[in-house]
């Protein structure tokens, strides 16, 4: 559902602004399928940060502990966050990426 309200969305944007070829291109590529996550914000967030990071295989083992921190609805920041924000050296995320995380966490509402 919510990948055909994208598509037309968007379709009818790139027509109004009179981008024609990037027009076509969308109506030839059709709707994409678009998953949505059940996880919270800062879950899904934090997953995506680390899988970007490293080999599927190490970041399914810095997810699995990082999981637990986060169902117990503990953020350790001197173990997530790099030297920059906290002092520590991170063996998570770098520096851009924990202030990435940080920035849309805040637009959320939600203090890291």
């Amino acid at each position: 559902m919510e990948d055909k309200k994208a598509f037309e969305f968007l379709y009818k944007k790139a027509i109004q602004n009179n981008h024609k070829e990037l027009a076509n291109h969308i109506k030839r590529i059709g709707p994409l399928k678009i998953k949505l996550s059940k996880m919270s914000f800062v879950d899904h967030l934090s997953k995506i940060v680390v899988g970007q990071q490293l080999s599927v295989k190490s970041a399914a083992a810095i997810w699995a502990r990082t999981e637990i921190l986060l169902k117990a609805n503990v953020i350790p920041t001197d173990i997530i966050f790099p030297n920059s924000m906290t002092g520590f050296k991170s063996p998570v995320i770098n520096d851009k990426k924990a202030t990435q995380v940080v920035r849309a966490a805040k637009k959320q509402g939600i203090n890291i």
